[in-house]
C-alpha cells in the first residue's frame, strides 16, 4: 500500500499490518501493527510516524531504536488517507465515508468538510490551504479560507473521472487516472465566477416587464430580450 524511507530504514504498509525493515538486512524486520495499513506520514522533526490504517490513525515514536506504538486517533474508524505539511504541522485525514477531519494541537479533532455520499474519496493532498481528494468523480478540491468546493471532472478536460492519486510540483498537478497519468496546470480558482448576462430590457409579447423575478408567459407570448 505505501512504501516510506525513514532514517536507515523503510517503513511498508500493507493490508497484513506495517513493518519496518532494512534493505540489506531483510531479518531484522519488526511488525509494529497487524492493522490494514494504507498510508504512512513520518515527521523528521519531530520523529514521529502515522499510519492511516481500518482502526485509526496510529501513532508511533522512536525510542530504544524501535518505533513504539503511541496514542490512536479516530479510533476504530476506517482511515482511507493522511497529509501533512511540516511546517506548519497540519495534518488532515480524509475517511471512509467521506469526511475530512483536522488533527490538531493536542491531538484534537475537528470535522472539517464532507464528500457528497454519490463520491468515494481515494487519496487526500492538502498544500497551500487547499485540500485535495482524489475520487471516483473527478478531482475535489476544498478551499480552507473560503470554505468552499470545486470539482474537477472531465466536462473540464480531465481524461477520466476515476482519479487514483495525486502528486504536485513545479506549479502543476499531476493525476493518476483510470486512463493513464495526467498533467493539469496549477491555475486552479476555487470560486468559479458565475457567467453574468447583463439586460437592459426584457419583454413579454408587447409588454416591457419591471419584475423580471415574477416573470410568467402566457401560452405562445413571445419573450424578448435585449442585452
Amino acid at each position: 500500500k505505501d512504501l516510506v524511507k525513514v532514517m536507515d530504514t523503510y517503513v511498508l504498509a500493507s493490508s497484513f499490518g506495517s513493518y519496518v525493515l532494512a534493505l540489506n538486512q531483510l531479518e531484522s524486520k519488526y511488525q509494529i501493527t497487524n492493522s490494514w495499513s494504507r498510508e504512512i506520514v513520518y515527521d523528521s522533526v519531530a520523529n514521529k510516524l502515522w499510519l492511516a490504517t481500518n482502526n485509526g490513525i496510529e501513532t508511533f515514536e522512536y525510542k530504544g531504536g524501535k518505533w513504539v506504538a503511541g496514542d490512536t486517533l479516530l479510533a476504530g474508524v476506517q482511515v482511507i488517507s493522511i497529509s501533512y505539511d511540516a511546517p506548519p504541522g497540519k495534518m488532515y485525514a480524509l475517511t471512509y465515508d467521506g469526511k475530512v477531519h483536522a488533527i490538531k494541537a493536542g491531538n484534537a479533532i475537528e470535522k472539517v468538510c464532507s464528500l457528497t455520499a454519490d463520491v468515494t474519496g481515494i487519496k487526500l493532498l492538502y498544500t497551500n490551504n487547499i485540500l485535495y481528494v482524489a475520487t471516483n468523480r473527478g478531482l475535489w478540491l476544498f478551499d480552507l479560507n473560503k470554505q468552499s468546493w470545486q470539482v474537477i471532472a472531465q466536462a473540464d478536460s480531465l481524461v477520466s473521472n476515476n482519479i487514483q492519486d495525486i502528486y504536485i510540483a513545479d506549479g502543476a498537478t499531476w493525476l493518476a487516472t483510470g486512463k493513464g497519468l495526467q498533467k493539469v496546470q496549477q491555475v486552479i480558482s476555487i470560486v468559479r465566477a458565475p457567467a453574468l448576462l447583463y439586460v437592459k430590457k426584457v419583454t413579454a409579447g408587447d409588454v416591457v416587464v419591471k419584475d423580471i423575478e415574477h416573470l410568467e408567459l402566457k401560452y405562445n407570448q413571445a419573450l424578448g430580450i435585449e442585452p
